[in-house]
């Protein structure tokens, strides 16, 4: 009996022994990388594009987004051979974003058979504002002068407002934009388009913003100059005793500017001349009135002089 107790502890023992075994050979094969997969060959891709998907139509990006991504991917030879930049697509999704700072994963989409082992930068902050839109009137801007005897009268743009799109930022700091028109030398109008390019008070384009339309039409006339003289109608009544009022002026003649068709109707400038209530000699500034379509060249006005004569 004591030979079959001795047997039966020899077994447990063994059995013990074995169980031991197995827990150990299972934890080894837990924590070891399969050879296989050591051994197969990665390849990094340094750039590749990374693209923005979902973004909410009323949200606009503001912060600077890396354009590429490098990628490192792990396949066998005769499937790695095969891959080029083109097979992959990485992307961050916008969907969902609410405006303010967002801490976004990159994603990738591989071909079957192929396993992404690294991407930097894992993942990229994505800042974005409400879009916001305001209009800003469009002005014309001369640079030179036109031939001698013409006019540059006042340009006008069509349209006269352009609505600028973007973010809350960017749309700030875009000025009412300026069409420069050189006139140098010109004696007939010029009438073009220009495209409008959004730029800040230093000049400096905004690249992230749209402008509707994107160019405008404008004229600038060019009028030549004719030369009139001045007829002073007085008008009103002098005051009691007050014979005569004699109106005298230094400035005889003003230049006009207008289109060929009405200048070649105006003989004279009239300045009408308020003499109600006027008892003695004064001196008084006029301003001189052109017909509609008629732009004034010399200065709007003229200095007068009444002489008084008073009766007996």
């Amino acid at each position: 009996m004591g030979g079959e107790g001795v047997n039966r502890r020899d077994i447990g023992t063994h059995v013990l022994a074995l169980g031991l075994a197995l827990v150990l050979w299972f934890y080894v094969q837990s924590t070891q990388v399969p050879a296989q997969a050591v051994d197969l060959p990665v390849k990094r891709f340094a750039a590749v594009t990374l693209e923005m998907r979902n973004r909410p139509a009323d949200l606009e990006l503001v912060s600077d987004i890396v354009g590429v991504v490098a990628l490192t991917v792990r396949a066998p030879n005769e499937v790695l051979a095969g891959v080029t930049v083109r097979d992959l697509m990485v992307y961050i999704d916008l969907r969902g974003l609410r405006a303010g700072s967002n801490q976004l994963a990159v994603r990738v989409d591989v071909p079957a058979g192929i396993e992404v082992v690294g991407v930097s930068p894992a993942r990229v902050e994505v800042i974005l504002e409400p879009v916001t839109a305001v209009n800003l009137p469009v002005s014309l801007v001369l640079r030179g002068a036109p031939a001698r005897g013409y006019f540059a009268a006042p340009g006008v743009a069509g349209p006269a407002t352009v609505t600028v799109v973007g973010g809350r930022t960017a749309v700030e700091q875009v000025r009412p934009p300026m069409i420069e028109v050189d006139v140098t030398g010109m004696n007939a109008t010029i009438a073009n388009s220009r495209d409008i390019v959004a730029r800040d008070s230093l000049g400096r384009v905004v690249p992230t913003v749209t402008i509707n339309p994107p160019s405008v039409q404008f004229v600038q006339p060019i009028y030549p100059i004719k030369i009139l003289p001045l007829r002073f109608v007085a008008v009103g009544t002098a005051a009691p005793g007050v014979q005569s009022v004699r109106i005298e002026s230094a400035t005889t003649v003003v230049e006009v500017a207008a289109p060929p068709e009405i200048l070649a109707g105006l003989t004279e400038i009239l300045i009408e001349v308020d003499m109600a209530g006027i008892a003695e000699e004064q001196v008084r500034e006029s301003s001189v009135a052109v017909p509609a379509g008629v732009f004034l060249v010399s200065s709007p006005t003229v200095n007068l002089r009444m002489l008084v004569t008073r009766g007996p």
